[in-house]
């Protein structure tokens, strides 16, 4: 299991890497110690870098690369529709996000 996982975060850094600029709203995930988090950009300038899991007690990181996407394009899609970028214990839970490593 941990095999897809480093499979996953290989593709997503690659995908995330590229040397075109991008622009508009973009979500990125990047590993921390012991787990993951995200940033949230706009015309590559940084909105929102969560090093830690919102909504949740504590500096927690996402456990594996898969739900730091899921929360990322979240937090990606409230932007979007001009919604307040806040992320509940109860988001995290309809997300399936592990809270717990």
């Amino acid at each position: 299991m941990k095999f897809y996982y480093k499979i996953v975060l290989i593709l997503l850094l690659v995908c995330s890497c590229n040397t075109k600029k991008e622009k508009g709203l973009q979500s990125v995930v990047y590993p921390v110690e012991n787990g993951y988090g995200y940033k949230i950009t706009y015309n590559n300038k940084i909105l929102i870098n969560q090093a830690y899991m919102p909504g949740i007690e504590g500096n927690k990181v996402f456990c594996d690369s898969i739900d730091a996407v899921k929360t990322a394009n979240f937090v990606r899609k409230l932007i979007e529709n001009k919604k307040s970028p806040t992320i509940t214990k109860a988001d995290l839970t309809a997300l399936n996000i592990k809270t717990k490593c």
